[in-house]
């Protein structure tokens, strides 16, 4: 009896897995880009561990809008596609929780490095996730783009360096 209710259960998860995937394309709203692809510009699922697919409604996603993963508390990492070439300051705004924005080694358009996002074109600083004790301080990931955070340190120059070298 209690093999027949474990493989029950068993057989229902594996009939609600392919609804799920489903119903999380629903959480992302897109706008058309002149490239044939789209953007995110909004996300509105709840989840810990977000992996971004790299199409939607048969469209390659290849940007991300500015605020399109804004003030989701419960976000803890992103996996970007390889087919996203354009990630917009404050996309991740106010994400408390984020800890990590993962993509490909091999990634044509982006790098992590310990998590933290760059641009490979421009070398450019993305989202700059804060560590454990600091989630609620001000970082690059909130509001505001990494450029106008550092344009306002108060540290020396030579602090405010990146360590890290963008291939």
């Amino acid at each position: 009896m209690k093999l027949q209710r474990t493989l029950l259960v068993i057989l229902l998860l594996c009939l609600a897995l392919p609804s799920l995937a489903a119903a999380e394309q629903d959480d992302f709203a897109v706008e058309p880009l002149e490239d044939g692809g789209v953007a995110i510009t909004r996300y509105r699922g709840k989840v810990h561990k977000l992996t971004v697919p790299d199409t939607l409604d048969g469209q390659t996603v290849t940007a991300v809008r500015a605020g399109a993963f804004c003030d989701l508390d419960v976000l803890e990492s992103v996996a970007l596609p390889d087919s996203i070439v354009t990630v917009e300051d404050g996309a991740f705004s106010r994400c408390e929780r984020l800890a990590s924005i993962y993509v490909s080694p091999n990634h044509p358009a982006l790098a992590a490095i310990d998590g933290v996002l760059f641009s490979k074109s421009d070398k450019r600083l993305i989202c700059y996730p804060p560590p454990p004790q600091r989630r609620a301080a001000n970082t690059p990931c909130r509001r505001e783009s990494a450029r106008s955070a550092a344009g306002r340190s108060r540290a020396p120059r030579a602090s405010r360096a990146s360590p890290y070298r963008i291939a």
